[in-house]
């Protein structure tokens, strides 16, 4: 997918930017390819401290995408998933926020439904966002400015504005409980183990909505965040605010991601519903 789909139309000042796109792209292509080989050796896995599971795959694509990336601009911080974390990146303009394969479980449980993302943020706010999932061919992408494409179609998020009987990814235990003074709509639910891909199918409008209910980093939205900006939908935490990135603790607290209306009715709901002890 050549990147002036992307570019074409915008200004002379995004020309560093297309360099990036193209830099980015073959490398999340390659990734991909990787990271597919080892998806069909059953790669050694193991749990991190924070009980997450990660396996030599994982480690494999981030080395890949970190030479990839870094190498070719030494200036540009960095921020991964598996990669120990360094105070440098704060004071770096541009910054690379990448996942090497969100949804480990998924990858581990021979599932389809993980990708690798990767985003490159300016001054907190990303401006490039790439998802790829090399198992059903599917490049999702977005640059600031510019439309959302999937595998080079422009892609827009569904116009449903009411919760009942909405195509929502999410976890429906998080739905249940003594924590909810209110019970759910009805809704068609279904569950993805990796954030950003739920997040790119609702910018694809293959889903109205999906709902985080706990802690997730940076690197699992940054990229899925700016696609599905650029496909008409938003994305914020429970209490309306948008995400900054590149920060120095890079944890965010939980999410909604839908078109405008639909969105607006999620967080309607929520603040009406959650109990204020939870």
């Amino acid at each position: 997918m050549p990147a002036v789909d992307h570019f074409s139309g915008l200004s002379d000042l995004s020309d560093d930017l297309a360099r990036d796109f193209s830099l980015a792209e073959a490398a999340v292509r390659e990734a991909g390819t990787l990271a597919r080989a080892h998806f069909h050796a059953m790669p050694e896995a193991w749990t991190k401290n924070d009980n997450s599971p990660v396996s030599e795959a994982d480690q494999a694509v981030d080395r890949l995408l970190q030479q990839r990336l870094c190498d070719p601009r030494p200036d540009y911080g960095w921020l991964s998933e598996e990669t120990a974390d360094s105070p440098e990146r704060l004071d770096k303009k541009r910054v690379w926020i990448v996942d090497p394969i969100d949804g480990t479980r998924a990858y581990l449980k021979g599932l389809n439904e993980w990708v690798v993302s990767a985003a490159l943020v300016e001054n907190g706010t990303p401006v490039l966002g790439l998802i790829y999932n090399p198992m059903h061919e599917q490049m999702f992408t977005a640059v600031a400015g510019g439309r959302s494409l999937l595998n080079g179609e422009a892609m827009s998020v569904s116009g449903r504005s009411q919760m009942a009987g909405c195509r929502m990814l999410a976890n429906a235990d998080h739905m249940r409980g003594k924590r909810w003074q209110a019970s759910w709509p009805e809704m068609d639910l279904h569950r993805y183990n990796a954030l950003a891909y739920r997040i790119v199918m609702v910018a694809a409008g293959r889903h109205d909505a999906t709902l985080a209910f706990s802690r997730f980093h940076e690197w699992d939205v940054a990229a899925a965040d700016l696609i599905l900006a650029r496909a008409g939908g938003t994305m914020t935490n429970f209490d309306g605010d948008s995400f900054r990135y590149n920060q120095p603790v890079p944890k965010l607290p939980n999410g909604i991601a839908a078109n405008p209306a639909l969105q607006s009715a999620f967080r309607g709901f929520i603040a009406n519903s959650l109990k204020s002890d939870t």
